[in-house]
């Protein structure tokens, strides 16, 4: 049994010392191979299990082709070597199918992705492609915290979207890595994870799972956490690490699209976007909504500016709060 790793740009790796790299190096290599065991020489020094949690990282979060073992390493050292050894989760027996599968599924999305010349617009076309396809499955089994789980079973929460979505841009050639750390929604606090992407020298933070969050079923290619910079991303996302600057904002999805508005009775220019037999709108409020606006007015203000009843069978709609972001979907 071997996975092809792509050649990419193992960001958690780059942190690493010396003797922690070379350990990554051979690790992977093993992996790869179905070689579960792995023995080598590290640099014992204070900043041991600093380095170990980034060995760690570097392993799983930026090697998604390598699926198929489970989270949980047992680790042993002996003098200056570390000893890990990793456990299939799925038989050997059908890991190979399942690779052929996903890297089948993968290229099938490349392909497709690589006929647009914009990489913006590629990248608009990869959060289409997982907000509409893939579904969230809250859940630690195994199945959800791997590209397989996202695009083939078509299940997954933060850790699989990240992990496919970095499986496609490095196919792309796009520079990018997935961030770890917390995020809060709806008030409670948990850990997640999400992608950087560089585009033009630029870094950019794209949360694909929160995006299909709002993406209703699939039903709608929702674009709001694309292109996010630090300080809008960090209203409700706290890194664990400290990554590279994002800091360009002329591709937030209301800068470009003018969906800032000043009062209700502009959503009537707010454009309507539509997607195969149905069509959404966004517009960013210029102060927050209180809840009571939120759960019963916002609705109704979309049924009077909008006037859906000519477009669609079915209106609703939500909020965003820390983004104060109304989101009206017009259904059929």
């Amino acid at each position: 049994m071997a996975v092809k790793l792509i050649k990419k740009y193992d960001y958690y790796a780059s942190l690493l010392n010396s003797s922690f790299r070379a350990y990554y190096e051979k690790a992977i290599d093993a992996l790869a191979k179905g070689n579960n065991h792995i023995r080598g020489r590290v640099e014992a020094g204070d900043d041991f299990e600093a380095q170990y949690k980034l060995l760690y990282l570097a392993i799983d979060m930026d090697n998604p082709e390598i699926f198929f073992y489970d989270k949980e390493v047992q680790r042993a050292t002996d003098g200056n070597e570390l000893i890990l050894d990793y456990k299939y989760v799925y038989d050997e027996k059908d890991i190979k199918e399942m690779d052929r599968e996903l890297n089948e599924e993968v290229d099938r999305i490349v392909a497709i992705i690589n006929k647009i010349d914009d990489i913006y617009d590629k990248l608009y076309r990869l959060n289409r492609y997982l907000t509409i396809r893939c579904r969230e499955y809250m859940s630690w089994d195994h199945v959800a915290s791997n590209a397989y789980g996202a695009l083939i079973s078509k299940k997954s929460r933060c850790e699989g979207i990240c992990k496919a979505a970095k499986m496609i841009l490095d196919r792309l050639g796009i520079k990018n890595f997935i961030a770890v750390g917390d995020a809060t929604n709806n008030g409670t606090k948990q850990a997640h994870s999400w992608n950087m992407v560089k585009v033009n020298d630029q870094w950019y933070h794209f949360d694909f799972m929160w995006d299909l969050g709002l993406a209703r079923e699939g039903k709608y290619p929702i674009p709001i956490y694309t292109f996010l910079d630090d300080a809008t991303i960090y209203i409700d996302h706290r890194p664990s690490y400290k990554y590279p600057c994002a800091c360009d904002t002329s591709h937030l999805y209301w800068n470009v699209h003018n969906v800032q508005i000043k009062s209700v009775f502009d959503l009537g220019k707010v454009e309507i976007v539509p997607f195969k037999s149905n069509y959404f709108a966004l517009a960013m409020f210029p102060e927050a909504l209180t809840p009571y606006e939120a759960d019963y007015e916002l609705a109704k203000w979309g049924m009077d500016n909008f006037n859906p009843g000519g477009i669609c069978n079915y209106f609703t709609s939500s909020y965003v709060a820390p983004l104060k972001i109304g989101i009206f979907y017009f259904e059929n």
